[in-house]
C-alpha cells in the first residue's frame, strides 16, 4: 500500500496560522487528509521544519512525500503563507529536506502540493522544476520531483459525508460512481470549478542531472 508523509516546511507558528478569510492552517488541512486518506496517512507523518522525517516509511516502496509550503505562483521561485517573515524559495525547501533527514537514496515521489507549482511564465521557471534541480545538485537523484498546473484544493471531496471541505465542489459534481464515497483531491479548473482528479494535473521535473547550474536567487541569495 502507498504510505504518505506530509512535510509543512514551516515553523510551528506559521504551519498554525490559519489562511486568508480563515481558512485551515496548513496544518489543519493536512490533518484533514487522515479521514479520507485509506490509512495512507497518520499523525505522525505530518511533520513540520526541525523535525525528523520517519527513515523507515520513506525507505518502503511506493512513498509520496507531500510538500504542503503554502501558496505558489506562476514563474515563482519560493512559496508564501500568512504569518511568515520571508517566503520560502526552492533552495531554502531542498536544505530543510536534507537537514530533516531525506535519504539521498529515496526513491518515492516528491510531490510540491501548491497551486502553480508546475506553471512557469514567460522565461520564468516553474517552481517545481527549480526545485528538481536543486535536489540534483544536492544528490538526490533517484526520487522523482512533481509540482501541479492551475490551483489545487487542499481538501478532499467526499460526497458520502454530511460535511464537505470549504472550497471544495458539491457532491452534485461528481460525474462518475465510482468516485463517490472515496475522498479524492481534486483542483481548481480555470473557470473556477472543481471537479478533475488533483493527479491529472499532476507534472514531473525530475532532474537526474549530476552538474546542474543553479540560478542567482534572489530570496536566499545564494548562487
Amino acid at each position: 500500500m502507498t504510505q504518505w508523509v506530509v512535510f509543512i516546511p514551516r515553523n510551528e507558528a506559521v504551519a498554525n496560522t490559519k489562511d486568508v478569510d480563515q481558512n485551515p492552517s496548513l496544518v489543519g488541512q493536512a490533518t484533514a487528509w487522515i479521514s479520507h486518506s485509506k490509512n495512507k496517512l497518520v499523525p505522525e507523518r505530518i511533520l513540520r521544519a526541525g523535525q525528523t522525517l520517519p527513515v523507515t516509511v520513506l525507505t518502503a516502496p511506493a512513498t509520496s512525500l507531500y510538500i504542503m509550503g503554502g501558496h505558489g505562483k506562476e514563474g515563482r521561485n519560493y512559496l508564501t503563507w500568512p504569518g511568515e517573515s520571508n517566503p520560502l524559495c526552492c533552495h531554502q525547501l531542498g536544505d530543510l529536506l536534507q537537514t530533516a533527514g531525506l535519504p539521498l537514496t529515496y526513491s518515492g515521489k516528491v510531490k510540491v502540493y501548491s497551486c502553480l507549482s508546475a506553471d512557469g511564465k514567460g522565461s520564468a521557471i516553474a517552481f517545481a522544476k527549480l526545485f528538481a534541480q536543486y535536489m540534483a545538485h544536492l544528490g538526490y537523484r533517484s526520487c522523482s520531483i512533481w509540482g501541479y498546473t492551475g490551483a489545487v484544493s487542499k481538501g478532499y471531496v467526499n460526497s458520502g459525508s454530511k460535511e464537505e471541505p470549504i472550497g471544495i465542489v458539491k457532491s452534485t459534481q461528481f460525474k462518475r460512481p465510482e468516485e463517490r464515497n472515496q475522498g479524492y483531491h481534486r483542483y481548481a479548473t480555470e473557470t473556477g470549478g472543481y471537479g478533475t482528479r488533483a493527479k491529472a494535473a499532476r507534472r514531473e521535473f525530475t532532474d537526474k542531472s549530476t552538474i546542474v547550474t543553479i540560478a542567482h536567487c534572489s530570496v536566499c541569495n545564494r548562487f
